[in-house]
């Protein structure tokens, strides 16, 4: 009976042991299914056309045609060693940065106005940082065009003032791209950090009062650290947005607003130099990847320092 009771515990162990390797690989083979779809989509939109570009950029282009296929150059990058290519990349960094600045600036105080007021017109106002989503980038870069030329509204009112008797010229130059990009993407950070903020517990607010401390030390040590989530996400997509952007340097910021995505635009559009467009490209997917890695690891360690504080 001894033996039979210990038989029938091996034989129940064993088949234990089998279920569970299969149910292990029915599950693994389930989330191969469910990611299958997204895995194609990336190898098929994104992966072959990248890789096609990188094989573009070291093709020749020929006076009569667009490239010449089957050859094979360096020049493309080479080009790079120009002093033009050299500051075109680090100008697009700086606008970059601060299009990045002026965003958060702008948008954060808007997110936290959105989560604390008890308006009515909270829906409406959301709404309204919404509402350039429905807007096509051109038709928003030619309205920005017509807001800030030598006549438009904006100058009309600095010419109200002594300072400005002329005006300030704005359109087609850096300083109107900067501002009509700026503007342009501040709903990027704006709802990251609603999510983020509407999140936040208000008893720990009320908790922090209680403790003594004011609205600002409440805010720089309660509201601002927990709302770092939100502010990283904001930052990639802004970061990311404003270095890859072309339409609006083009249209507002003018020729002298010398742009990565400007430049590719050029090549491809312009001059039909396909090959020199796609080594442009890749080196702004390179500059993309660095610096969305460089800062994540910037706001995803100053998040765990924050959290390390607060435990």
């Amino acid at each position: 009976m001894a033996e039979t009771t210990q038989v029938t515990k091996g034989v129940n162990g064993i088949l234990a042991s089998l279920g569970a390797r299969v149910g292990s690989w029915a599950r693994r083979r389930i989330v191969w299914l469910l990611v299958a779809p997204a895995l194609i989509l990336v190898l098929g939109y994104i992966t072959v056309p990248m890789l096609f570009m990188v094989r573009m950029s070291f093709y020749v282009r020929e006076r009569l045609e667009v490239y010449q296929p089957g050859t094979f150059t360096i020049d493309n990058y080479a080009r790079f060693a120009d002093s033009f290519l050299i500051r075109t990349t680090f100008d697009t960094l700086w606008y970059s940065a601060v299009i990045l600045t002026a965003t958060l600036l702008l948008g954060y105080p808007i997110s936290y106005m959105l989560t604390r007021t008890r308006s009515k017109w909270r829906p409406l106002l959301l709404a309204m940082v919404i509402a350039p989503f429905m807007i096509s980038v051109a038709v928003s870069a030619y309205g920005w065009l017509t807001l800030l030329s030598g006549n438009g509204p904006i100058n009309w009112v600095l010419k109200m003032f002594p300072f400005w008797p002329d005006g300030v010229r704005m359109a087609n130059t850096p300083l109107g791209g900067l501002i009509a990009m700026s503007v342009t993407f501040i709903p990027f950070m704006v709802l990251p950090l609603v999510s983020s903020l509407s999140s936040i517990d208000r008893n720990l607010e009320e908790a922090s009062t209680n403790l003594g401390a004011n609205p600002v030390q409440t805010f720089f040590r309660v509201v601002f650290p927990l709302s770092l989530p939100g502010l990283m996400g904001g930052s990639v997509l802004v970061i990311i947005i404003a270095l890859t952007s072309f339409v609006t340097p083009r249209i507002v910021g003018g020729p002298g607003m010398s742009m990565l995505g400007v430049d590719i635009y050029n090549n491809t559009i312009v001059y039909l130099n396909w090959p020199q467009g796609a080594a442009v490209g890749i080196v702004l997917t390179v500059v993309v990847v660095l610096v969305f890695l460089l800062l994540g690891q910037t706001l995803r360690s100053q998040f765990l320092e924050e959290e390390r504080a607060q435990q």
